[in-house]
């Protein structure tokens, strides 16, 4: 997978590549950032991963299949119910719960969804985990934590974490399985 801009014959960044390809200028990206972080953009622009992608060092396939993943990590543990992220010391009594009862058509709708919502992060997890250890820590660190990644064994390793996730959800073409 490339993620660099073609460059000319004297090294310089391609004029051409970032008019075809609408990629921003970095202080463009920068006032968008700003913007987003101060509540007048989308959030999505004020993330490690929506930053990654103005800066087109991520293809929108992959940065598809990282939003997927924020959004399932999110809706995962709420489905599961387990408390929000607590510092030291932080209170892990579960809070009042104000779903409907499970007898109602309403509670039973709320569970079907909440085991459709395990059973896709379940699934989800398991492409993860085959990419590695290294490539699911930084998709969570990233998508999840929305913490950088540093250094370029880090980004390898979200890119490949992406991939994985992206063949998973079918974002990006199956590669074609070579023959013997």
């Amino acid at each position: 997978m490339k993620t660099l801009r073609q460059r000319e014959p004297n090294g310089r960044l391609s004029r051409a590549g970032r008019e075809a390809t609408g990629a921003l200028a970095p202080a463009a990206v920068r006032r968008l950032r700003d913007a987003a972080l101060a509540g007048m953009a989308a959030p999505e622009w004020g993330s490690e991963l929506g930053l990654m992608y103005l800066r087109q060092e991520i293809e929108a396939a992959l940065y598809e299949a990282g939003r997927r993943w924020s959004r399932l990590a999110a809706e995962t543990q709420r489905a599961s119910g387990a408390p929000g992220h607590v510092g030291s010391g932080g209170n892990l009594e579960r809070t009042h719960d104000r779903r409907p009862d499970p007898e109602t058509p309403a509670g039973q709708r709320e569970s079907d969804r909440d085991r459709a919502i395990l059973a896709d992060a379940k699934a989800a997890l398991a492409a993860l985990e085959s990419a590695g250890a290294a490539p699911l820590r930084a998709v969570q660190q990233v998508c999840e934590a929305n913490r950088p990644a540093i250094g370029p064994a880090e980004r390898a390793a979200l890119l490949a974490g992406l991939e994985a996730l992206a063949l998973h959800w079918r974002l990006v073409p199956r590669p074609d399985r070579a023959r013997r």
